[in-house]
């Protein structure tokens, strides 16, 4: 194995939240997991075409409204159910190269697209919340997605307003 460079200590919990909740999850470069519920290495372009055709779309989203200062945010709680986080996902946007020193892709230069940065994780107890806006870099984006604690599964999903 290798030290991956993107790795934070965010992306390590996210790393054994699936752990936790996905029987066949093998820590792996690149890791790509589909909906909260398939793991598998996403450099085989194949299985990722065969996993995207086959995942299910979500009619749900989160209907986020901003202010100067916070993001209100309205979670299907009454559709998706309770047991849900509220995940605000901050990428750098476009592709960054990264040198692999290990494992089997030692001496390649990789390609990492809309790579993430950070991950915040809050437990929603209500359909209605208020967050602070996302502070972010000219060469940032988020997302925000609400994720079951009991299954990992994505139920709904927004791009943060800029």
């Amino acid at each position: 194995g290798w030290k991956d460079t993107l790795a934070t200590p965010a992306t390590d919990l996210r790393y054994e939240f699936y752990r936790s909740k996905l029987s066949d999850f093998k820590r792996q470069t690149p890791q790509m997991v589909v909906q909260g519920r398939d793991s598998f290495t996403g450099d085989n372009y194949q299985v990722v075409q065969s996993a995207l055709a086959m995942a299910k779309p979500t009619a749900r989203s989160l209907i986020v409204r901003p202010d100067a200062k916070t993001l209100q945010i309205s979670v299907p709680i009454n559709q998706i159910g309770q047991n849900v986080d509220l995940l605000i996902v901050t990428y750098q946007l476009g592709v960054s190269e990264v040198s692999v020193k290990g494992g089997r892709n030692n001496g390649l230069t990789l390609p990492y697209t809309n790579s993430v940065s950070k991950i915040e994780r809050l437990t929603v107890s209500n359909s209605e919340l208020s967050i602070p806006k996302p502070t972010l870099k000219t060469s940032e984006a988020c997302v925000l997605i609400a994720q079951s604690q009991t299954s990992g599964a994505i139920l709904a999903a927004a791009r943060c307003p800029v």
